[in-house]
């Protein structure tokens, strides 16, 4: 700053001449005070006052442009010079300067602060900012002014050239394609241009106050600034360098979860860091997310997340800015001593394991341009979990092929965990189940209640976690029956109707409300959902559960466009393939329902019931599409059971009841003494529902329940059954499903929601083939009448025979009956005779398993269609073609009886009799 002294504040008045009078007054004065006067002789000496105005105005020139280096006045901080000279005092506001930094004068007064406007004759100096001149009048009266002219340097001052020069740590210049290089002085900024000669270079700037930026990227760096003139017009070079990995890296900690390394620096200037960045990548860390928890440089803690982060962990990537500068000098080493890492962002974590990671770290810094190392960390990054499927390994077991087994192998070295599972096949003809799920032996899922169908999402018992190695997967148990235990359901799936309309929905907060929702996928939503404000649902459901809010009209439900009367006190249940749904609240109030929850439906082909039984049986956590049963034995005649006879004492009926009243006995009651199964079979009256009445019997019975038929005739067996919860209670009969030649998809759902899916064709069959067994051929009877000969099933499908012709070469010989083993499948009784050619409609369906073999009898050969005596059947050719039920096959066998003989024999007596017939 100048410093500016004044003898006195006031104008000062000049004489050209002395009186006679003042003179000799001056000399006696000046004789008293010679030893002090020395000054104001001064003072009053004109010559005096021009030094002094000339001393004035050069320190008012500093205060403009600088008299100093380094110093630019005014003019440097503002880049323009003052309006007038009260504005290096004090600032006038009204941002009339840009960067105004004083007082540019420091002013010592006595008695007036503006003395220093005044020359020493009192006259106000005159600043001309337009030719840049300061000028004082000298008194006036004739004398000439002093003019000092500022406009060479101010033109010196603003009229520099800047030049500089940058190199990386080789040498190399830098130019435009990697920096770009900018000037700020004052109230103004230029970039510089750049040629291989010059480097960078300015014109037209001023020589102080300067500030010099150098950009690459997003980096900045602050080099000295020195312009040309006055300063020295070298070339500036200041090089950098870079940071360099210098090796070194380890892991340590309990799960090499700690990263330590050395970095060093090259160049010759020595910079500052005020953060980092890292960067990890190269490996799952088995599926688990690394987060960075603390980084150390020597020993000293220049980050950590508690106390920098407020208890979060950085993220991949984060910029970490440092507690403190880290310096990096060029030629000493920096040792990264602790870069930490754990499995959670926040609270408590595990450590996580950082083996053959891939790093990137970034060094951030005001100097210097951003600083970038990359290195491996040692050890082998884990190898990625996954599932893979070994064609190979799938095999179709049991003995009516109901079982699919296959091999997934995970093999990486990190684990996955399997909470879930969804299975569809491509099976038409019927629609078939399965009832367990094994991994590795062990069951996963098994529901005694309810089969699985295809498509379904089943929430494994437990988590399995599939480690590196093979796990076999099962799926047992499929079959064409549900397994479900419905015997007491009376709605007719047949029955379906075109359903719309709205339900008002009481959920509330008490549990003896219901309600729920199973959209398509099987997910559900809860009454326990609408209590806790759930969101609105627009889309497609297969099944709604709901206690109505209301009754009757406070619900607008209509069936086959009919009202449906709704009432409070019943539960429903409406079901359909897919129906569109709107689940909705119209008041929310705390999102309690307070009868604001709706439900608009929309469904054709739909099934509405009145106190059914719910999408769930039992357990809750296993989910099943209603299989209801409705059989097709219902009389048409009369109500009340009908005329269905009595069954009384046909052969082994188990527990069983008359057809009247009602009364049955389900199946968990009935008892199974003989150890083959139970079957339950229903009928269905026309008119009254309670009037069902349901026979439980034993499996031999079965035939003869069906021979025996009844007002309502001989339905097929697939027509007649229960649905039990045993799983073969029909002997070998459509019970058990062949599950070779099959598409299947298994989906395997992780518990991070990643899906394994899987297809695969299980293996084909050739399908069935009857053949004579060893040649076990025989004619039995006193008589030789009748003819007995071993099928057996060579191919690898069962077959259902439904129909059996026999030909032979005996000449009036008919058959009485056909029995394969000790049951008789037809039997001519009174009719006539089966004769050569002739086609037998068997009672009953001949099921033969692959690889099963029977005996079978064409008994009691007659010389005549009705009466007549024994035929001997020694000797005899034979064929016999048996009509497969479904493939419309034919399978035929031929063979010689054994022995000679034939003809005709009298009554071989002790043989009149048919029989025990069975019903």
């Amino acid at each position: 700053m100048i410093m500016v002294t004044k003898q006195s504040p006031t104008p000062r008045n000049k004489e050209s001449a002395f009186t006679l009078f003042q003179l000799i007054a001056l000399i006696v004065v000046l004789g008293i005070l010679a030893a002090t006067a020395i000054q104001v002789v001064v003072v009053l000496t004109p010559s005096s006052w021009e030094a002094e105005a000339r001393a004035e105005m050069e320190q008012i020139r500093c205060a403009i442009v600088g008299c100093t280096e380094g110093d630019c006045g005014f003019l440097g901080d503002n880049g323009s010079v003052p309006s007038n000279l009260q504005d290096l005092l004090q600032d006038p506001g009204n941002n009339l300067y840009c960067n105004w930094l004083g007082p540019y004068l420091d002013v010592s007064f006595v008695d007036n602060p503006l003395d220093y406007l005044y020359d020493p004759w009192g006259n106000p100096y005159i600043w001309d900012p337009t030719n840049l001149t300061l000028t004082s009048t000298a008194g006036g009266n004739g004398a000439d002014p002093i003019v000092l002219d500022l406009s060479s340097q101010i033109s010196d001052l603003l009229n520099n050239v800047v030049q500089y020069q940058f190199t990386d740590a080789n040498g190399v210049p830098l130019d435009t394609s990697s920096i770009s290089v900018f000037v700020n002085y004052g109230c103004g900024n230029i970039q510089l241009s750049y040629n291989s000669s010059m480097g960078f270079y300015g014109e037209g700037i001023p020589n102080c106050g300067l500030e010099v930026l150098v950009v690459s990227g997003t980096d900045t760096l602050h080099p000295p600034a020195c312009p040309n003139p006055p300063c020295e017009p070298a070339p500036i070079t200041c090089n950098y360098g870079t940071i360099q990995y210098a090796g070194g890296a380890a892991l340590s900690g309990t799960t090499n979860d700690i990263l330590s390394f050395n970095a060093s620096a090259t160049g010759n200037c020595q910079f500052s860091i005020q953060s980092v960045a890292f960067e990890w990548s190269g490996t799952t860390w088995c599926n688990q997310t690394p987060y960075l928890e603390s980084f150390k440089v020597g020993g000293s803690t220049y980050w950590d997340y508690q106390v920098d982060n407020n208890g979060v962990r950085a993220v991949n990537g984060q910029e970490l800015v440092l507690r403190s500068t880290l310096l990096v000098t060029p030629g000493t080493p920096l040792n990264i001593t602790e870069v930490k890492f754990a499995d959670s962002r926040t609270g408590s974590a595990n450590p996580i394991q950082m083996d053959g990671t891939h790093f990137n770290m970034y060094f951030y810094s005001d100097l210097a341009p951003r600083q970038l190392i990359s290195f491996n960390a040692p050890g082998t990054a884990p190898v990625a979990a996954g599932l893979i499927y070994s064609g190979g390994s799938l095999s179709v077991s049991g003995s009516h092929h109901e079982n699919v087994s296959f091999d997934l192998t995970n093999p990486g070295d990190c684990c996955i965990t399997i909470a879930d599972m969804i299975v569809e096949w491509d099976t038409t003809a019927t629609i078939p189940y399965f009832e367990e799920i094994k991994i590795g032996g062990t069951t996963y899922w098994k529901d005694s209640d309810c089969k699985l169908a295809s498509g379904q999402y089943v929430a494994l018992d437990d988590n399995i976690s599939f480690c590196n190695g093979t796990k076999t997967i099962e799926l047992k148990g499929f079959s064409t029956d549900r397994g479900d235990d419905w015997g007491d359901h009376y709605s007719d799936p047949t029955a379906t109707a075109s359903i719309s309309g709205s339900i008002n929905i009481n959920p509330n907060n008490n549990s003896s409300y219901q309600f729920y929702l199973v959209k398509t996928d099987g997910s559900l939503i809860t009454r326990d959902d609408l209590t806790q404000n759930a969101s609105d649902f627009t889309g497609n459901a297969q099944w709604v559960h709901v206690k109505p809010k209301g009754n009757g009209n406070q619900n607008g439900l209509t069936v086959d466009g009919s009202a449906y009367t709704l009432q409070n006190g019943k539960q429903y249940d409406i079901s359909a393939a897919s129906m569109s749904v709107h689940l909705y609240n119209d008041n929310r109030v705390g999102g309690l329902a307070m009868g604001q929850w709706w439900i608009d439906i929309t469904a054709s082909s739909a099934v509405i019931t009145e106190n059914g039984h719910g999408y769930y049986q039992d357990d809750q956590s296993h989910s099943y599409t209603p299989y209801i049963h409705r059989y097709s034995c219902e009389n048409s005649n009369t109500g009340g059971g009908g005329s269905h006879d009595d069954h009384g004492s046909h052969n082994d009926h188990g527990s069983h009841s008359s057809h009247s009243g009602g009364s049955y006995y389900s199946p968990p009651d009935c008892p199974d003494s003989d150890g083959d199964g139970r079957i339950t079979i229903t009928h269905y009256p026309d008119t009254t529902a309670s009037d069902v009445q349901v026979l439980c019997i034993s499996t031999a019975a079965w035939d003869a329940h069906k021979a025996h038929g009844d007002a309502c005739g001989t339905p097929s067996r697939e027509d007649m059954y229960e649905c039990s919860t045993e799983p073969d209670h029909i002997s070998g009969h459509g019970d058990r499903l062949d599950m070779r030649g099959h598409h299947l998809t298994v989906t395997l759902i992780a518990t991070d929601g990643t899906r394994y899916p899987f297809e695969f064709d299980t293996d084909t069959r050739s399908g069935p083939a009857l053949s004579i067994y060893n040649n076990n051929i025989d004619v039995s009877g006193s008589g030789h009448y009748t003819v007995e000969f071993d099928i057996k099933n060579t191919g690898d499908s069962p077959v259902e025979i439904a129909q059996v012709t026999g030909i032979w070469d005996q000449s009036n010989a008919y058959a009485s009956k056909f029995k394969v083993g000790s049951t008789t499948y037809w039997d001519a009784g009174s009719d006539d005779r089966l004769s050569s050619g002739g086609v037998l409609d068997l009672d009953n369906y001949i099921f033969l398993e692959a690889n099963e073999r029977v005996t079978m009898k064409f008994e009691r050969f007659k010389d005549a269609l009705t009466g007549g005596s024994d035929v001997d059947m020694r000797g005899v050719d034979f064929t016999v073609r048996f009509s497969a039920v479904g493939d419309n096959n034919d399978y035929t066998v031929s063979f010689t009886t054994p022995g000679t003989g034939g003809g005709s024999h009298n009554d071989h007596g002790g043989h009149g009799s048919h029989g025990d017939h069975d019903h």
